[in-house]
């Protein structure tokens, strides 16, 4: 990853971890299973903490992300609809500086995706035709309420 694209994706999984406490919520109420998976989720975000520097700022001007392409891509998949999914909700509640990393998201997440998408770790393509059509109909979906709101606000 080139050093001009670190601070959108530092941004997201400092902002993902301030929410670490859910985990014991959902161990006081007996629901283990989402503790896990958010176990599972801040894990994965503190190992490309560990490949993007814990630091604010840096001077790397390159970062090797080490997390094999099949965790990568699930992951990348999560930032990028979730970005898209607030500037689409909410962009009106958002802070300008939130505004901006989220937006530098959506537009560094596909090429990430396309590079993971080529070859995978075993050389072989890691997008299946299914992962390949349900992220379509997402952005189908997607693009269908964005043109609703246009057309509310007319």
């Amino acid at each position: 990853m080139a050093g001009y694209q670190r601070q959108p994706f530092h941004w997201w999984l400092v902002d993902e971890l301030g929410s670490v406490g859910d985990i014991r919520i959902n161990l006081v109420n007996g629901d283990v299973d989402s503790a896990l998976r958010l176990r599972r989720r801040f894990e994965q975000a503190m190992w490309l903490l560990d490949d993007l520097g814990w630091e604010q700022e840096t001077k790397r001007r390159s970062f090797e992300l080490t997390m094999p392409a099949d965790e990568l891509r699930p992951y990348l998949e999560r930032m990028y609809w979730e970005s898209v999914g607030s500037l689409a909700e909410r962009p009106h509640e958002l802070v300008e500086e939130a505004r901006e990393q989220l937006q530098a998201l959506t537009e560094i997440c596909p090429s990430l995706l396309t590079r993971i998408a080529e070859t995978d770790r075993r050389g072989r393509p890691a997008v299946s035709s299914e992962d390949t059509t349900e992220l379509l109909t997402k952005l189908v979906g997607l693009l269908e309420r964005l043109e609703g709101q246009v057309g509310e606000d007319d």
